[in-house]
């Protein structure tokens, strides 16, 4: 009986380690999609700024084929603008809608720049110039809604796509943390004549399953050099890299409590046992 108890022990003990593991990747990788985290994120390391200097970039490809001062452009677009954007875009994104890109204002602004630069310079303007600078109007419009577009997904399957992605980890993560209190009960409840035994099962798996998180860092790290990570667009690589970062930061977290707690409960059981 006592051994096909401890046989029984070890699987649940094995049983316990995928189900920490999973646990805690499902929790993390879920709360990395979450659109307020992603927005947190996105404060934390001021990705609007950032996108507001590529699309001022954007901006200076077309101005000096216009004829007119860079000053026509300096002031149309705003951080707070970039910002309202963007979020905008992610919170559409999240509910299931599509939005159109608001620049109504980038273009009175624009108009506005433009006719002060004409009044300055005295100028009469031809058909002809009339035609470039309407051309111009409409290429800076076009660049500024490519610079907030990468944030804007737009194709209804890959939102619905993210919603079932989304769905399915919540129901994972809900699983394996029940998975995880129900496995360290019976463990207890089956070792509770000796439940020391119980104890040093359930320290061993948290050993175990901390080993393994570690290693899956150090895996990711290796394999896919995250921090060295490149996107054509440079705020799209800070988001990407800053939030993969924090979510294998809080594995590793999780990874060395785990492997702690682990130690200290084969320890206490080991010191018991002397």
């Amino acid at each position: 009986m006592k051994i096909v108890k401890n046989i029984f022990s070890i699987i649940l003990s094995f049983a316990l380690v995928i189900a920490i593991i999973a646990t805690t990747l499902t929790t993390y990788i879920n709360r990395m999609l979450q659109k307020d985290y992603i927005l947190e994120k996105f404060d934390e390391i001021d990705i609007y700024s950032q996108v507001l200097m590529e699309i001022q970039d954007y901006f200076e490809n077309y101005i000096y084929q216009s004829g007119m001062g860079k000053e026509v452009i300096e002031n149309i677009c705003t951080k707070e603008k970039v910002k309202s954007d963007i979020k905008t875009a992610i919170y559409a994104l999240y509910s299931q809608r599509t939005v159109e890109i608001d620049t109504k204002e980038i273009e009175e602004k624009l108009d506005q720049e433009i006719n002060t630069f004409i009044g300055r310079e005295n100028r009469k303007i031809s058909k002809e110039e009339e035609k470039n600078i309407k051309n111009f109007k409409s290429a800076i419009v076009k660049a500024y809604k490519s610079g907030i577009e990468y944030y804007q997904i737009t194709t209804e399957s890959t939102r619905k796509e993210l919603a079932k992605v989304l769905n399915t980890l919540e129901k994972a993560k809900s699983i394996s943390k029940n998975a995880t209190i129900a496995l360290i009960i019976i463990l207890l409840i089956i070792n509770v004549k000796s439940i020391f035994n119980g104890i040093n099962y359930i320290s061993i798996s948290l050993l175990s399953s901390g080993i393994v998180l570690l290693l899956i860092n150090w895996l990711i790290n290796s394999k896919f050099q995250i921090d060295n990570f490149m996107i054509s667009i440079n705020s799209l690589t800070n988001a990407f890299t800053t939030i993969i970062r924090a979510c294998l930061d809080s594995i590793v977290s999780v990874g060395m409590w785990t492997v702690l707690f682990g130690i200290i409960g084969i320890l206490l059981v080991s010191i018991k046992k002397i």
